[in-house]
């Protein structure tokens, strides 16, 4: 979702869907007005990549009354996978209504994969209309000045049919590059905007495995890509790392911090009179929103706010004012505001003090707090399965139909986590009623008395192993939004007879705490399974429910609809496996190595990438995060699954 104010009534907001639909509201009330629907020929999938991405007006609207907009659609083809169109509409001023049939075609740039399209427009003050296009998923193409693609685009569209090129484009004469090439060497620049008062130009490039940059765009600028990733060399470009004309990044950050940046803006409002002169930037998918003080030679990033929500955009009304777009869900669009003390209060720096558990022996839970176990624990470096959580009073668990739990404001998950016989982290997962679901991670000391809060992730060594202690940004990754935040806290982990934590016995979980009135009235059709999630130690007997749930529990948080993940694919169990966009599917990412690889080769696991992204020890890893070593024993399992498959009619767990 994008959104910009109406440049003649005030108070008017235009919308973007990612479907393919134009709407309009008014900050005076509620209705929502579709103002153009050209559903029927965006290609969307509900990939975060793909659909309606940009609008600009014209900036003589409205004596010129047209809309820009920016929106993937089919391919014209059979040799390529989708085709990017920038498409100029009339508009009625005085109705809003936008003519479908008025369109006139500026662009189409085809595309062998469906990621990296870019897609924001923005008029400059110069008045020439800026259009950002990533690489398409072939990184080589961002060096390529010969073509469109990883490039930040200028052109005049009052000057020709239906453009021309501004003068002091780079490659103006079409000699060494494309004419319309204003800058490049960018990724995918999903999101950029223009400082109001200096004019400058500031833009987010969304990093592969390792960093998001914020740069600070000039006329003729190459940012690196793909030679290098924010200010590190990318393996195979050594030699070409030392160029001098590439343009390091302003601000930088790693994937310990988040996943994808959204470019904000340079704030020059007046609600937020400590923001003015500062930069601001956000991550999609760690839901964590930045400033930086452009004005302080000093300054470093501080984190303004922090939430359970994908962060897709930011919005710039007539006043300066900046609004922070959500993806979906309830209040989706959000308005800076200065806060009376700052950032909200973070936790006690030490774990004795949280209430969560004993202040005289805090390796001891709480009284309050209820133990559970899971069927299939996630894969981490250590875990001893100690699990606990808290409801508040009164508070009831949500169950959908698929089994998947929701826990009402004010709950707290923890876990325990292990090396041999040293605790080594407790972590917390809280769902805080005024900002929604966060991650934090105590590292315990020498004297196992008590547990630290850690600012960050790290990667740290405990008894010459590595460890990984996860980030906030990097907890809410896997404990994404469209999973409901509590994985394990999910019908099939809890099924089945399972040795109850506080208790030298078995029992059913589910049955135990919908005796115990833990379940809203309406959660009974979720509380059904099939079965209980299968571990690993059940790969001979039930290899394909083995390897199903083991994807369920570890990629399905992010793989499923409204997820944060690549490729819309559906790893949920539920699912059939022709229906899961992973069988016999090329990748859109790199294969690894492998021209002829898919995401799942039945019968075949050395092309399959789903099996190589397991066993890989460097950061192209699957899952993302988690345990610093390779987990050799779920590799064989789903090594052995794919090797048994014959087509994608498999039958179901």
């Amino acid at each position: 979702m994008l959104a910009k104010p109406d440049p003649v009534v005030a108070g008017r907001w235009w919308v973007v869907q990612q479907l393919g639909q134009v709407v309009t509201f008014e900050d005076t009330g509620p209705e929502i007005r579709v103002v153009l629907d050209i559903t029927e020929r965006v290609l969307s999938d509900l990939n975060p990549e793909l659909g309606m991405l940009g609008l600009a007006f014209h900036p003589e609207y409205p004596a010129k009354p047209f809309l820009y907009v920016f929106f993937t659609s089919h391919p014209e083809s059979r040799y390529v996978v989708t085709t990017a169109y920038l498409s100029r509409f009339r508009v009625d001023p005085s109705t809003s209504a936008v003519d479908s049939a008025s369109e006139m075609i500026l662009m189409r740039v085809d595309s062998q994969r469906v990621m990296h399209h870019g897609g924001t427009l923005e008029f400059g003050p110069d008045g020439y209309l800026y259009v950002s296009l990533g690489d398409g998923g072939e990184r080589e193409m961002s060096r390529d000045t010969q073509s469109l693609r990883g490039s930040l685009l200028r052109i005049d569209v009052d000057g020709g049919t239906p453009y021309s090129i501004p003068p002091d484009n780079p490659f103006a004469d079409g000699v060494n590059g494309r004419a319309e090439i204003y800058a490049w060497g960018l990724r995918n620049l999903w999101k950029f905007s223009f400082d109001r008062l200096q004019g400058d130009l500031w833009g987010g490039d969304v990093g592969e495995t390792r960093r998001e940059e914020m740069n600070r765009i000039v006329l003729g600028g190459n940012y690196g890509w793909p030679v290098r990733e924010g200010s590190l060399c990318q393996p195979g470009y050594e030699r070409r790392c030392e160029d001098p004309s590439l343009l390091p990044p302003f601000v930088e950050y790693g994937h310990d911090e988040g996943k994808a940046i959204v470019g904000g803006y340079v704030y020059r409002g007046s609600r937020v009179p400590s923001l003015w002169g500062h930069l601001l930037y956000a991550d999609f998918g760690a839901g964590r929103v930045w400033s930086l003080d452009l004005d302080s030679r000093d300054a470093v990033p501080r984190l303004l706010h922090e939430e359970g929500q994908l962060l897709t955009s930011f919005a710039e009304d007539a006043d300066g004012e900046v609004y922070v777009v959500r993806r979906h869900g309830a209040g989706n669009f959000l308005r800076l505001v200065e806060h009376p003390s700052g950032m909200a209060e973070d936790l006690p720096p030490t774990l004795s003090a949280t209430g969560c558990v004993d202040v005289s022996d805090p390796v001891r839970p709480a009284d309050h707090l209820l133990a559970y176990t899971v069927n299939v624990p996630r894969d981490s470096d250590g875990d001893d399965g100690r699990r606990w959580v808290s409801l508040p009073d009164r508070g009831r668990i949500r169950v959908d139909d698929h089994g998947d739990w929701s826990l009402p404001p004010g709950s707290v998950v923890m876990k325990h986590r292990r090396r041999g016989q040293r605790l080594v982290e407790t972590q917390l997962l809280m769902h805080h009623p005024d900002r929604g679901w966060a991650g934090y991670s105590y590292a315990w000391n020498e004297e196992q008395d008590d547990a630290l809060l850690l600012s960050d992730g790290h990667l740290s060594e405990i008894d010459g192993v590595g460890w990984v202690f996860s980030s906030r940004g990097e907890c809410l990754r896997c404990h994404s939004e469209a999973a409901g935040r509590t994985l394990g806290l999910e019908t099939g982990q809890l099924a089945g007879r399972l040795p109850d934590p506080s208790e030298d016995a078995a029992i059913d979980q589910v049955e135990h705490w919908r005796k115990e009135r833990r379940f809203n009235d309406g959660s009974a059709p979720g509380l059904r399974t099939s079965h209980p999630l299968r571990a690993l130690s059940d790969s001979q007997q039930y290899p394909e429910a083995v390897a199903r749930d083991y994807l369920h529990v570890h990629c399905s948080s992010c793989h499923r609809p409204e997820g944060p993940g690549y490729g819309g694919m559906d790893l949920r169990r539920h699912v059939a496996l022709a229906e899961t966009g992973l069988c016999d599917v090329e990748p859109q990412t790199d294969a690894l190595g492998r021209d002829d690889g898919l995401l799942l080769a039945p019968g075949d696991p050395e092309r399959s990438t789903l099996l190589a992204r397991m066993k890989h020890p460097g950061t192209e890893r699957m899952p993302p995060v988690g345990g610093a070593a390779v987990d050799s024993v779920a590799v064989e399992a789903i090594r052995q699954w794919i090797s048994g498959l014959h087509d994608c009619a498999a039958v179901e767990p």
